[in-house]
């Protein structure tokens, strides 16, 4: 690949990849495993998933300052865009919560959706720009409507080279191309309730 600092937007890809990957993972388990905490007292237990999820987060701070330095060893320009990690950051901290709440719900319930969603994960890379940057090349619009695919992009645009192409950019369509960063939104919406409406069910069923 001929783009400029490949080897720093392949770890940004990878490290954020390993970040939801975590996030999700151990979100799903959070519930089942404290299963005797749940028992015996009364609290939110929105707290213990959004707990794993901040864990996984500490992790890929970590991950990211390596990467930073890694980056400007390397020659790669600081500038005020590296600042876009944190909405970007948000944005998938809402999602990898979202996420992680619905598979956590179902999982008290089915824990055979662990295997399933280590399968889930495998096909999941493959419509992920982690390893392949194609920054000249126009990426399917269907993979950037992805929410990791426009963070990853996102990432390497403002952090790495202003040449790799936004998840905007290579949708084109602006109705479209919205639709990733709005997505994380809804996501999380949507595991919250879902989460939260079965959440007095879990102490019966564990």
């Amino acid at each position: 690949d001929g783009t400029p600092h490949y080897a720093i937007g392949l770890l940004i890809g990878m490290v954020t990849w390993s970040f939801f990957s975590e996030a999700t993972s151990m979100g799903m388990m959070s519930i089942v495993s404290r299963g005797d905490l749940l028992r015996k007292l009364n609290f939110s237990k929105e707290i213990i998933v959004i707990s794993s999820v901040v864990g996984a987060s500490i992790n890929y701070v970590i991950n990211l300052l390596v990467v930073f330095v890694f980056a400007l060893v390397n020659g790669v320009n600081f500038s005020l865009g590296w600042l876009t990690v944190i909405p970007l950051f948000a944005e998938l901290f809402l999602f990898s919560a979202g996420i992680a709440f619905v598979l956590a719900t179902l999982f008290v319930k089915y824990r055979d959706i662990g295997p399933i969603w280590e399968v889930v994960m495998q096909a999941g890379m493959y419509a992920t720009p982690i390893i392949l940057q194609r920054g000249q090349v126009k990426i399917a619009k269907l993979m950037m409507l992805n929410p990791l695919a426009q963070i990853i992009q996102d990432l390497r645009h403002f952090i790495v080279f202003s040449g790799s192409l936004r998840g905007w950019d290579l949708i084109g369509h602006k109705a479209i191309a919205i639709i990733p960063y709005f997505l994380p939104f809804v996501i999380f919406a949507i595991g919250y309730y879902i989460f939260h409406h079965q959440a007095k069910k879990f102490a019966e069923i564990l």
